[in-house]
């Protein structure tokens, strides 16, 4: 009997001691913020083509005939003489213009970047977190650690689709209206995804309400991401012109600031919970 109080003892205290390491490594995850997007990237393109023509229009429309230069060639007879006018405002506008492009084009490019790149290290890092939290629960013992395990299952699906950044930015950068793609999977895959992960972070905080009386947060707390209908956004965008092209550039990177920043006070919550109820769990 005493060698079996012993053994339960003994697999308490391992049981612990692997929480509070898993603790530790979710606190370290926790604390490496995601950083948002810049809310303006997605107008940088516009902005520099409108000031590509501006400058173009002022060059154009403000050229004196002092910028023309006037040699008299005729040696034989001084009541002859020719123009030759070298237009230097052509030769301004056109490196204006190749400038102003090609910065345009390495904006898109940025944007392109970000957008991947944010979208990638969300769902890499939302996939390590619920892995952590998971296992945790699995240690200490808590309920529904089955169905939470279950429904990290789904996540890890659904995450597992990784985008190749470099290929999207060339892609982007070379074929005309590729860019509708781009904004097609980074709104639909995080739509997906939140509706997903809602699912786990229930059954999470559900656990977590029946053993820990502090644990404040609600379901309601974790904003989903709705689906938008691509094929609307773009009859929209050619009605407009383009110019809800720009409103749907500007919602993606809305959508994902806004779930980075939610997820930094949810997942705050849930390691302190976790804190709370490891060492009293049985």
């Amino acid at each position: 009997m005493s060698v079996y109080m012993n053994d339960k003892s003994v697999d308490q205290e391992s049981q612990k001691a692997r929480a509070a390491a898993l603790s530790s490594e979710l606190e370290k995850a926790i604390s490496l913020h995601e950083k948002t997007i810049p809310i303006i990237l997605p107008f940088l393109s516009v902005i520099l083509n409108v000031v590509a023509i501006i400058g173009l229009v002022l060059m154009v429309t403000s050229n004196p005939l002092s910028n023309y230069n006037i040699s008299y060639i005729d040696t034989i007879n001084e009541d002859y003489y020719n123009y030759r006018t070298t237009d230097t405002t052509t030769v301004t506008t056109t490196i204006w213009f190749i400038i102003m492009s090609i910065l345009s084009i390495i904006a898109l490019i940025y944007l392109i970047y970000r957008w991947v790149d944010t979208r990638n290290r969300h769902f890499d890092r939302t996939t390590k977190l619920y892995s952590l939290i998971t296992e945790i629960i699995e240690v200490i013992g808590l309920d529904r650690a089955y169905i939470i395990k279950s429904r990290l299952n789904e996540l890890m699906i659904v995450n597992d689709d990784m985008k190749n950044k470099a290929l999207h930015m060339i892609l982007g950068a070379i074929i005309p209206f590729y860019m509708l793609y781009i904004m097609h999977f980074m709104s639909k895959d995080l739509a997906k995804h939140s509706q997903t992960e809602k699912l786990i972070l229930a059954e999470i905080i559900d656990s977590l309400k029946g053993t820990d009386p502090l644990f404040a947060k609600n379901i309601h707390d974790y904003k989903t991401i709705e689906e938008k209908s691509t094929f609307l956004y773009i009859i929209l965008g050619i009605i407009t012109l383009g110019i809800f092209m720009l409103y749907w550039a500007y919602a993606i990177t809305k959508s994902y600031n806004t779930h980075i920043l939610n997820h930094r006070v949810i997942d705050y919550e849930i390691l302190q919970s976790l804190r709370r109820v490891a060492p009293i769990a049985n």
